[in-house]
């Protein structure tokens, strides 16, 4: 009876095992289309995988009023083993065919407030669903629905300019179910890099970067350069005028420089004139003689000169 029950257990274990989810495996016709497949080690099962050369990750830290909160996450959507001899990242809590793995932790001590680890044994057919991408750009979509308090939106986008995939965008939204009075979180993340791209290459759609956006100057700026190159061109022409007759290079430099000087020494008396004639007041013309108590008369000379 003992050796029935015995037998029996083992061969339910068995089933289970052979029944097990395998996330790669099971969705191999879809994912083999892609470098998703290769790069994640699905053809080879025993690979042994690195965080720094295969694997995205991302980590970051949140500063809140009384501490600093290390967090950390890693994707190895195969299960494949990973080399945690990196530092970088706390594989304390990982386990082995861990896909999705997530941790925050104090900085002050070993005082964790979130994990996430995410095995394969914890997937269906009924939690998974995933979606080929081809229209403004290549990719595959990857839908984990709510395991372990936690759902997963996850898009993985063409871009072969990059020779690791690495994380792109990275939301957490909380929400509770009013019904079931859990508390849970949707992850949304975008990784870029060769992993959602098709094996073929050539039907890859890779995802367009914005151009670099041009610099904008306000009309006041054109405006400024106009005037200022119509100055100096007038005041060019006006210094040849008066030296033209029997001048010499010298005059005319020693003409231009005194225009151009008297120009910005009248350059505030303009500003005022041109204020007074807007707003409509009484003034007294700037003149050479209101300025310097010469003899009146109604010769200009600074801007009006030119």
């Amino acid at each position: 009876m003992i050796f029935k029950n015995t037998l029996f257990f083992g061969l339910f274990i068995l089933i289970n095992i052979l029944k097990a989810y395998d996330f790669c495996k099971d969705n191999q016709n879809i994912l083999e289309k892609f470098n998703f497949y290769e790069g994640f080690g699905g053809k080879d099962s025993k690979k042994k995988l690195y965080v720094e050369d295969d694997l995205p990750y991302i980590s970051y830290q949140k500063k809140t009023t009384d501490n600093t909160i290390d967090q950390f996450l890693l994707l190895n959507m195969c299960g494949n083993e990973v080399d945690v001899s990196n530092n970088k990242i706390d594989f304390s809590k990982y386990e082995s065919k861990s896909i999705i793995y997530g941790i925050s932790k104090l900085e002050s001590g070993s005082v964790y407030t979130d994990v996430i680890n995410i095995l394969n044994s914890d997937l269906d057919t009924n939690k998974v669903t995933l979606k080929e991408i081809n229209d403004a750009y290549t990719g595959l979509n990857v839908f984990i629905d709510n395991v372990k308090s936690n759902a997963f939106n996850i898009t993985f986008q063409c871009d072969n300019n990059l020779k690791h995939d690495e994380f792109g965008k990275l939301e957490k939204k909380e929400s509770f179910d009013i019904i079931s009075k859990e508390a849970s979180n949707v992850w949304t993340m975008d990784i870029k890099g060769p992993s959602g791209c098709l094996t073929n290459d050539k039907d890859n759609k890779p995802v367009k970067e914005n151009p670099p956006k041009k610099s904008k100057h306000s009309f006041f700026t054109y405006f400024f350069i106009y005037v200022m190159l119509f100055t100096i061109v007038y005041i060019g022409a006006s210094s040849y005028i008066e030296i033209k007759d029997g001048g010499t290079l010298q005059d005319f430099e020693d003409v231009f420089k005194y225009k151009f000087k008297e120009l910005m020494f009248s350059i505030p008396a303009f500003t005022k004139e041109l204020y007074n004639k807007i707003v409509g007041n009484n003034f007294t013309r700037y003149t050479p003689t209101n300025n310097q108590g010469h003899n009146n008369n109604d010769t200009r000379s600074g801007y009006a000169a030119v």
